[in-house]
């Protein structure tokens, strides 16, 4: 598969948050909980199908996103002030 293709079927994260209407900080998020399984190269990626599997499984779980994301958010800042205190 050349770079050409690869293109087609990849998002930056930016272009993924803005495919399932989150902030761009969000994607990051998702990765580092494992619910989103980005594609290494010099800058990481989302396949498209990926994408479309993380939006299915959660729609069909009936998962809200931005609810997910808050709780991901308050369980980093938790473990965050476990190390420092």
């Amino acid at each position: 598969m050349d770079n050409q293709q690869l293109e087609h079927i990849t998002l930056t994260y930016s272009e993924a948050a803005k495919s399932i209407r989150v902030s761009a900080d969000s994607i990051p998020l998702l990765v580092e909980a494992g619910l989103i399984k980005p594609l290494r190269f010099k800058r990481p990626k989302i396949s498209i199908y990926e994408l479309k599997r993380f939006a299915v499984e959660t729609a069909a779980a009936g998962i809200d996103i931005e609810a997910k994301l808050e709780q991901l958010r308050l369980d980093k800042k938790t473990k965050k002030m476990q190390e420092v205190g």
